[in-house]
């Protein structure tokens, strides 16, 4: 098995990985941009990137069909397959500087949080030169689409926590919920009907993700800072990396816990 790459010789300022592990992204040393399939070793395609050598970052959309290259104030959006600029997205002068970017499954829309507390939404199939404005002054520590693509949501750890879940759609609120404790983290089934939020007082809750409505709370026995559903949305496991760190796993539907 070799492990030599096919730009060994070349370095490169920023890495990035596709979800199922199968291709991989960098910007090197003359500012192009190569993608890589990390099975069969071999390089796809390599694409000279505009500007200079300030890009933030890159990033896969979560099915690989769209690699981002990120700077402060532009994001060009490219197609996996062919190497091929898709679009390229401005952020509109009186936003801010890029602090959070997301995109749905399909590579349709794309939300952005920016340093000045405004969160803007894309469709990049339809009209990718007007965002929609969706909040303002408001300071988002995570920016996320649902697995089937129709909702975003945005956790914001001011001085008063809360959630905001938009229809990506149409930009339209679908719900805000208010939380007594930081937000560690948050999960969604694989169906995308429900949304799970965990705070640091050891409390996670359930809504439905459509409508808003609050479901069941659970008590941990210490703060989760990560949670996650069982592939069949049955199941419920949260991880606590406090001093004493702890698994523990239930049952949803009986709010009976499994083992901890």
């Amino acid at each position: 098995l070799s492990t030599a790459s096919p730009f060994d010789k070349s370095s490169f300022s920023r890495i990035a990985l596709s979800s199922d592990g199968r291709q991989f992204a960098i910007i090197d040393d003359h500012h192009q941009i190569r993608l890589t399939d990390s099975v069969l070793n071999t390089e796809l395609w390599v694409q000279p990137r505009a500007g200079d050598d300030s890009a933030k970052g890159l990033l896969f959309s979560p099915y690989g069909k769209a690699l981002l290259s990120l700077d402060d104030t532009e994001i060009d959006i490219l197609d996996t397959a062919t190497g091929n600029a898709v679009a390229t997205i401005r952020l509109p002068e009186t936003s801010g500087l890029l602090s959070k970017v997301a995109v749905n499954g399909d590579a349709s829309h794309m939300a952005v949080a920016t340093e000045s507390e405004t969160v803007l939404l894309w469709n990049l199939k339809t009209n990718v030169d007007v965002p929609i404005f969706l909040e303002k002054k408001q300071p988002v520590e995570r920016l996320l689409f649902s697995p089937d693509g129709q909702s975003l949501v945005a956790v914001i750890n001011g001085q008063t926590p809360h959630v905001i879940v938009w229809d990506s759609q149409s930009g339209k609120v679908r719900f805000k919920t208010e939380s007594g404790a930081k937000i560690s983290d948050f999960a969604f089934d694989n169906t995308s009907n429900t949304l799970a939020l965990a705070t640091e007082d050891g409390k996670i809750g359930f809504w439905k993700l459509r409508t808003g409505q609050a479901g069941k709370t659970i008590s941990t026995q210490a703060g989760p800072n990560r949670i996650a559903f069982s592939p069949d949305g049955k199941n419920f496991a949260s991880a606590s990396g406090s001093e004493r760190p702890q698994i523990q796993y239930w049952n949803l539907a009986s709010s009976e816990s499994l083992f901890d």
